[in-house]
């Protein structure tokens, strides 16, 4: 099983060391920023997608040598508007992004060589619906994931602090 390693610190000063392998920049890379509101769930896709590429790579050829960075979806984020998987007010599907992402043939990278930009493809996954310890086994043995956590749409009440959360 795999195991993270945090750094807990206190007032900028590190607690421990910290070690690149099997860290979560080792694996996930540097994180992207949303700049499209509602649109988590394409950056989800995009940064696990080369997350998957980083490990397998990475594997081979050692930590820190993946040349790719996977690019802003925008391209995804047009063709998924244009079909309905995604939109600004309800975001999108994770089942449905990566298929929309397995048709146009990949997670796009910024080092794209010439003439065309170089592509991360996706060829298949697998969804867990169920906390049970096997999934979450397989999850830590095959990560990274895209995870999605549903919330409730009525409000919630506090009753420690008689506030609305």
């Amino acid at each position: 099983m795999t195991t993270f390693r945090c750094d807990f610190s206190k007032f900028w000063k590190p607690i421990g060391p910290v070690i690149r392998h099997n860290s979560w920049e080792a694996y996930m890379g540097f994180p992207m920023v949303q700049t499209v509101e509602n649109t988590c769930t394409l950056v989800a896709c995009s940064v696990c997608v080369e997350a998957m590429h980083r490990v397998e790579y990475e594997t081979w050829h050692g930590a820190g040598t993946f040349p790719c960075r996977a690019a802003a979806p925008r391209k995804l984020r047009r063709a998924c508007y244009r079909d309905g998987i995604w939109a600004p007010k309800d975001g999108a599907n994770v089942d449905l992004v990566l298929k929309k992402l397995r048709e146009l043939g990949g997670v796009r990278t910024t080092n794209a060589p010439a003439p065309a930009p170089f592509v991360l493809p996706v060829r298949s996954w697998q969804g867990y619906h169920e906390p049970t310890l096997e999934c979450v086994e397989r999850l830590l043995d095959h990560g990274p994931c895209i995870g999605s956590v549903g919330i409730m749409g009525f409000p919630i009440y506090s009753n420690q602090c008689n506030k609305r959360i």
